[in-house]
């Protein structure tokens, strides 16, 4: 029987060992990095706080990956061809040794996009409150545009801007700050607009100029980016990206069912939270909610819209949500006048009006 002798190959530690940290991507990452125009990377996290633990996620320009250090038992060495006095000679050399590596996962984050804002962004409630409100707010930690906020959030630009979208939020440039808008803002905005169509012959359930409603919204003192705002959420998918791009010539058609549904989301916010003290009467909000819209839009209006709404907004109740708006917990309108009697149920006591 023959035998074949073998030396294997020549291995060597590198004098001086450089330092590595191997990431572990999923098959569909690698996938679209290989593809011809592949997106750009980015590791993110959370602004340091004092005492809070924050994590680190790698993003595309539209997902988020969680990332997981993960120790090895094994020995995982990094290696390069052999050299000897510049030349090449036989036999590889590691330059480095990992002992850990990064693992990727598209699980869900721990915390939503619109929750982040939430925290971050200070509230803006009306045209009479001055830039010196807003001189302490939280976005002022973590930068004042858009950009810089996003940056400090864990999560993909994409799903920020979504975020930033459904909270109406905007960039002042009079107040040098970004903001989210109250209930009560959004609603008294979109009485504002209402009666522009009216004075300025704006249809809104056709095509518009968004920049026609300006002069008099402004008037009344609201900031042009908060009505751009409400429009880039109301506005169908297909007309919002020119919006955004050209507020000023952009023309846009409202998404009907959005805007019905959203105008009485609103409303019903704004009556819960702000005007919690007052029992909600489920008839007169009806005829309020029609009298904000359109004349041809006015039959839409249905309690069957807002059963996701009465869902989320009776939990953030039971839960003793802080009010974002006025920093008190939030309580439920009821019409029980016993001071000791538990306030509560109110969606069934809206439930029980309609009927």
């Amino acid at each position: 029987m023959s035998s074949q002798s073998d030396d294997g190959m020549p291995f060597s530690l590198a004098g001086t060992q450089q330092h590595f940290r191997l990431l572990e991507l999923p098959p569909a990452l690698l996938e679209l990095l290989c593809s011809p125009s592949p997106p750009a990377l980015s590791i993110k996290s959370e602004a340091v706080q004092a005492g809070k633990p924050s994590h680190i996620v790698l993003c595309t320009p539209t997902e988020t990956f969680q990332l997981r250090q993960v120790h090895t038992s094994n020995s995982v060495f990094i290696t390069q061809p052999a050299s000897s006095g510049g030349s090449l000679a036989s036999g590889v050399s590691a330059v480095a040794t990992c002992s850990a590596f990064l693992e990727t996962s598209s699980s869900c984050p721990p915390i939503s996009a619109k929750e982040y804002l939430e925290n971050v962004l200070p509230v803006y409630h009306s045209p009479s409150t001055t830039s010196q409100a807003y001189a302490g707010g939280n976005s002022l930690k973590h930068g004042t545009n858009k950009s810089q906020i996003f940056a400090n959030i864990p999560l993909s630009d994409a799903e920020c801007n979504q975020a930033w979208i459904e909270l109406c939020a905007f960039e002042s440039e009079d107040l040098k700050a970004s903001l989210v808008p109250s209930p009560s803002a959004l609603t008294a905005v979109w009485r504002c607009i209402m009666e522009g169509t009216t004075a300025e012959s704006v249809d809104l359930t056709s095509m518009f100029q968004p920049s026609d409603l300006h002069e008099h919204s402004t008037d009344d003192g609201w900031p042009k980016e908060l009505l751009e705002a409400v429009f880039v959420k109301l506005a169908l998918e297909e007309d919002r990206s020119d919006l955004i791009r050209s507020p000023e010539r952009g023309t846009v058609r409202i998404d009907r069912q959005m805007c019905v549904r959203w105008v009485g989301a609103t409303f019903l916010e704004k009556e819960l939270f702000e005007d919690r003290a007052k029992p909600i009467d489920a008839t007169e909000f009806l005829a309020s909610w029609k009298d904000a819209l359109p004349e041809a839009w006015r039959n839409d209006a249905s309690w069957d819209l807002l059963q996701g709404d009465f869902t989320r907004l009776q939990a953030s109740s039971h839960s003793g949500h802080n009010d974002k708006n006025n920093g008190t917990t939030a309580s439920n309108p009821s019409t029980d006048k016993k001071p000791t009697a538990r306030r509560g149920k109110w969606a069934e006591k809206l439930k029980q009006a309609k009927k």
